[in-house]
């Protein structure tokens, strides 16, 4: 826990010196990301509800930029992964499935993509506290398959371990 919070100070810290340089009511993708990665580390300190408050701000941001749509992908994963650790399961389904439509859209349709095979990890992971095993094992199965795909063969990865 001390390096999660070790990390939201130096988050805060970069926001403040962010909003210095470029003024308070800034908004760029630096900033956008920041967020991301703050709202990140209070899932991980179980402040659920402060990260949903963040990643309202980073979408407006995010949803302002022509390109914004990875950073979208990104605020919708973590919405639902705030929205799966207070038990609102439907709510991170909608969230995630929101972040797998981003993620499609983003990715070469010949290539195999991370982003794609992380919300079907995150389907199947919310699915499976749904008690919807079968679905569960579907997104996990397509989901590693991506993943193999994305690293090779035989390749020693965590994510295919």
């Amino acid at each position: 826990l001390g390096k999660h919070r070790v990390s939201v100070s130096f988050y805060e810290e970069s926001l403040y010196i962010e909003k210095l340089m470029f003024g308070e009511d800034a908004s760029n993708e630096s900033i956008g990301h920041i967020l991301l990665n703050m709202s990140a580390e209070y899932v991980y300190l179980g402040r659920y509800k402060k990260s949903l408050s963040i990643l309202k701000d980073a979408q407006q941001m995010f949803e302002s930029f022509p390109d914004g749509e990875r950073g979208l992908a990104e605020v919708w994963t973590n919405m639902g992964n705030a929205h799966r650790q207070l038990g609102h399961y439907n709510r991170s389904v909608n969230f995630y499935q929101k972040a797998y439509k981003s993620a499609m859209r983003l990715s070469d349709p010949n290539k195999p993509s991370l982003l794609v095979a992380t919300t079907l990890k995150n389907l199947g992971n919310v699915s499976n506290d749904l008690g919807q095993h079968e679905d569960a094992l579907a997104f996990h199965q397509q989901s590693l398959d991506m993943t193999v795909l994305f690293y090779g063969e035989g390749v020693s990865h965590p994510d295919v371990a």
